[in-house]
């Protein structure tokens, strides 16, 4: 293979970690990446090839060029390996001129590989079907070669003051095939050397702006997937996917132990990544894959008789397979063989690829539906097939395209719309501000400056949606709490209702603050029919549009307020939407900032905190390094010794199931051994299977026995019903279930499966002093998910515990969702508050949010676990971002506000640009069509897409005027109870 620089970008991050892997990270071994990227110098592309020419072109009929710009410099055909060089470094190919000035990239090598047992077939099969496997490969190879050229092909040049990447549809590609590994297994491969060069329009050769390759590499390795899957189908042969979440396949018929025979390259790097981690300890581990990769690589032996290496490789077979005659692998493209399975059309695969996308984002990409499309039904569709259902949806109007690519549905525009022009509604506040200051002149609350202007805002304000914006450890609950008693002593806290995302944030607004909470799925079963209530939404950076929008209108048909309080710089929704974030760009509506922090009790915390919301993530990692409390290390051994010496006042945190299952089980292992369970006894539990949206539409990810629960009604399911798989047939994707002595099958092709969350029945062992996590919300035992228990008692299934400064019972039989919970994920441990954090954490998952949320969660002390210290300092600096619809009107109207000349002016000396109302409504305009909705109901959201929420902007108009004067009350009642409690 070509040498890969540090700028390798690959689809699947090879991380050999024999820990983890042993103690149950879930690995597909069997699954080697398709595509791999990366770009290489010209030194190095010129340096390589002259060295081991031989690799590149023994079999010269299988070395070639194309492209479109390969052709207007008149390649074609057999690579000559001295043209190949002149253009690793910018000369032209039979001229003695410059083509282009390459100084750091000769260029960018795909390298494309097939499934194992495509390569098998192609090495142990007849010539006919060494052709079909070969042309299979060769079509999908090119196909998505072609799609690289004509969307991803760019250069750039200077434009108003500015790079911009403009669009050329022409390359350079010299393409050399391959069928063995360095180790002579079966490899049919071929690497597709990008040279960086193409021609703008007016003939001129500049170096290729490759971003989009990088951008889109996962899209790119999908297609050639189901380009290779459809060819195969089309010849006969069945596939057979081996992971839906990926969009792997292999050949039908190609047993398993051929596969694990042909692939010792992969247990090569495994075994030196080993040794090499034993010997560089303090190395990162990209480093160590980096080396483990290149030094376990073979030379090729380049005198090595090719009819010698397959006598071999079928020597090799028949030994595995017992003798077996070889020959029935050229009957495997038998029509007989091939899947009935139920087919999606093309439009179809595309619409619940649209679904699934706006379920998780506002804002999607054209790659991304098409991506999911094809794992959606691989094999079936041609990407031009997929290309055209797209294009039919936008024309259709069912997504709206809302810049070059970037598309949305017309429901979740208008929602995130509706959001915004509910919040400009006006209610009567709660009680006055002289109410406000009596209360807490004779409290022994000390509140900061945030924790008053929140107070007052929730209780004075006439505005129906407040905006809370409280930095982590800001005393957001206990300002709450003031809210509550204050409300209870005007006999109003009846009114109150805490909402929250998770069952555990719930669980803590209650207790924190002492206002009745529930989680909003909950409330949203059965929503209440109480008016003039005040819904207190906690952790609201989690709250998806579609559920801001849902509980908007309820409060609006029930005259009721809504307070959001949460953190932006925390975990974002996990579902569509940052409509929290959102309102805060909103000029018009008043946004009270909580930044002084009470949680922090030692000088490593106050500091940490500090230094991470203010972004200096240089002086984090110095702060934690000089206190020794960031680690690089696997070690899970280490992570657990390290969370018993004080596990009581801990919380231990990791970002993957598997790292949880993995340590709860070593912990708990170390407490029965030293007497603090005991008496354990098993007991069947039911256990989440966390499949992905793609996952959940195969029937191969689903066994009999298994229990479906509907997390919305369909197909005769009220929400919450559960039901038992009895029967699966994979033809037809259909799983039966069982519910009530009912039998109904359902076919996961649909959008259903969305719907669908499948546990398995699990036998684990459970003991007095085991702590315990709930993993499904109950409201009849007012357990909720992600609340912790310790056991008291077990008598066969019941189950005494203490929950709090509770004891409880209940049936395990009855209410089987418990778990270990000495460990718990990063998400779940939004909004909770401990004196220690331990968190291990995988570098490649890291962001801003994730470190800050892990760190935040302390008030006396944190560590940091990661498998590279490099990679994690590298990846914090990014921040989650999601997308709104709401951004891209933003957009449209400040490139408006630059380019026309007919603005206004506000006052008489602001200098600030506006938008007319006319080129607006224009704007506006264009989307109403898309999206068919009414002009006149969007004209009234002008004052909502200015940039800032300055007060000279927010002072136009009487609306604009009303709401500075409601702040400035707001801030003399805060500063008089202030001075008041000064006084005292």
């Amino acid at each position: 293979m070509l040498p890969r620089s540090n700028q390798e970008e690959t689809e699947k991050t090879f991380t050999p970690n024999a820990t983890l892997m042993a103690r149950g990270e879930k690995k597909d071994e069997k699954e080697a990446k398709m595509l791999s990227i990366a770009n290489m110098s010209s030194a190095q592309a010129a340096h390589y090839h002259a060295k081991d020419q031989n690799y590149y072109q023994q079999d010269k009929e299988t070395s070639v060029w194309t492209g479109k710009g390969a052709e207007r410099l008149g390649l074609s055909g057999e690579i000559d390996i001295k043209q190949f060089e002149r253009l690793c470094y910018g000369i032209h190919p039979s001229e003695e001129r410059t083509l282009v000035d390459i100084s750091q990239r000769a260029g960018t090598d795909m390298t494309f590989s097939s499934p194992k047992s495509a390569s098998i077939l192609c090495e142990l099969g007849d010539e006919r079907t060494n052709q079909l496997i070969r042309a299979a490969h060769d079509q999908a190879v090119q196909t998505t070669l072609s799609f690289v050229e004509d969307h991803y092909a760019q250069t750039r040049e200077q434009k108003d003051g500015h790079r911009e990447a403009i669009s050329t549809g022409n390359l350079i590609i010299a393409k050399f095939q391959h069928d063995t590994s360095r180790e002579n297994d079966p490899s049919l491969h071929t690497h597709c050397f990008i040279v960086n060069a193409t021609q703008k329009e007016n003939g001129e050769w500049r170096a290729l702006h490759n971003d989009q390759l990088f951008t889109h590499k996962m899209f790119l390795g999908q297609t050639y997937r189901n380009e290779l899957a459809k060819n195969l189908r089309e010849q006969g042969f069945s596939i057979e996917i081996t992971n839906a979440k990926e969009g792997f396949f292999e050949i039908q018929g190609v047993s398993k132990e051929l596969i694990s025979e042909f692939s010792q390259r992969r247990e090569q790097v495994l075994e030196k990544y080993e040794e090499l981690k034993k010997q560089y300890p303090g190395l990162e581990e990209e480093k160590l894959k980096e080396m483990a990769t290149t030094s376990s690589r073979n030379v090729k032996d380049k005198n090595a008789d090719r009819s010698v290496i397959k006598s071999n490789n079928i020597e090799r077979a028949k030994t595995i397979l017992a003798g077996k005659d070889l020959t029935y692998l050229n009957q495997l493209n038998s029509s007989q063989l091939h899947s009935e399975q139920q087919k999606l059309t093309a439009k179809d695969a595309v619409d619940l690829s649209i679904r699934i996308q706006s379920e998780k984002t506002s804002v999607f990409n054209r790659e991304d539906v098409m991506k999911n499309s094809m794992k959606l039904s691989l094999g079936e569709h041609s990407l031009s097939a997929m290309q055209n259902a797209f294009d039919d949806h936008v024309n259709e109007r069912s997504i709206v395209q809302l810049d070059q690519n970037a598309y949305s549905t017309p429901e979740l525009l208008q929602k995130e719309f509706e959001i915004v022009e509910m919040a400009k509604n006006r209610t009567d506040p709660l009680i006055s501000a002289q109410h406000v200051e009596q209360y807490l002149s004779h409290t022994p609350y000390n509140l900061t400056k945030g924790q008053q202007e929140a107070y007052a805002q929730i209780l004075t304000s006439n505005e129906s949606i407040s905006v809370i914006q409280g930095d982590a450890g800001t005393g957001k609950t206990f300002m709450l709490k003031a809210v509550r008693e204050t409300l209870e002593s005007q006999k109003q806290s009846s009114n109150l209702r805490g909402l929250a995302f998770t069952g555990k944030a719930s669980e803590e607004l209650e207790r924190e603050s002492g206002i009745p909470s529930t989680t909003l799925h909950a409330f949203f079963v059965n929503p209440p029919a109480e008016k003039n209530m005040v819904y207190v939404v906690d952790e609201a950076s989690m709250v998806s549009s579609l559920q801001m929008h849902r509980l908007c209108e309820i409060a609006k048909e029930n005259h009721s307020k809504i307070v959001f309080i949460g953190d932006q710089k925390q975990f974002q929704s996990l579902g569509a939407g940052n409509m929290f974030s959102q309102l805060q760009k909103q000029s018009d509506i008043h946004i009270v900032e909580m930044t002084e922090n009470k949680r922090a009790q030692t000088e490593l915390m106050r500091s940490l905190y500090s230094s991470i919301k203010s972004k200096d993530l240089e002086e984090a990692f110095g702060i934690l390094e000089k206190h020794q409390r960031l680690h690089e290390t696997t070690d899970l051994e280490k992570i657990k010794n390290e969370y018993l010496k004080d596990r009581h006042d801990t919380l231990l945190l990791v970002d993957t199931n598997a790292n949880r299952r993995a340590l709860n089980e070593l912990i708990r292992s170390d407490l029965v051994a030293q007497n603090e369970v005991t008496q354990s006894q098993p007991l069947s539990i039911k256990e989440a299977i966390n499949l992905n949206e793609i996952e959940k539409h195969y029937s191969s990810n689903y066994q009999v026995g298994q229990i479906v629960v509907a997390q919305n009604a369909f197909q005769g399911f009220s929400a919450g019903q559960e039901a038992m798989i009895t029967a699966i047939d994979h033809p037809s994707n259909t799983i039966t279930v069982t519910k009530d002595e009912q039998r109904i099958k359902i076919d996961l092709s649909k959008a259903h499966a969305q719907a669908i969350q499948t546990f398995a029945i699990k036998e684990k062992a459970f003991g007095i002093g085991d702590k315990i996590v709930f993993t499904k919300n109950n409201r009849n035992l007012k357990f909720r998910n992600g609340e912790t228990a310790v056991i008291q008692a077990i008598h066969g299934n019941i189950i005494k515990v203490q929950k709090g400064n509770k004891e409880l019972a209940f049936d395990a039989s009855k209410y089987p969702y418990i778990d270990h919970g000495y460990v718990i994920t990063a998400h779940k441990s939004q909004g909770q508050t401990t004196s220690k954090v331990i968190a291990f954490t995988n570098a490649q998952m890291a962001n801003l949010n994730r470190f800050y949320v892990q760190i935040t969660r302390a008030k006396r002390d944190a560590l940091i676990y990661t498998n590279s210290i490099a990679t994690l300092k590298e990846n914090t600096q990014k921040t989650q971002i999601k997308t709104s619809t709401l951004d891209y009107f933003r957009s449209a109207m400040q490139h408006e506000a630059h380019t026309n000349h007919n603005y206004e002016r506000t006052f008489n000396e602001q200098k600030e640009r506006r938008i007319s109302r006319g080129s607006t409504l224009s704007i506006l305009g264009d989307y109403c069509t898309k999206c068919k909705i009414a002009l006149a109901d969007l004209s009234r959201h002008l004052g909502l897409f200015k940039r800032d929420r300055s007060e000279a902007s927010s002072t136009r108009g009487k609306d604009q005027m009303k709401n500075i004067l409601l702040k400035n009350e707001r801030e003399k009642a805060a500063q008089s109870i202030t001075q008041s409690r000064e006084r005292r």
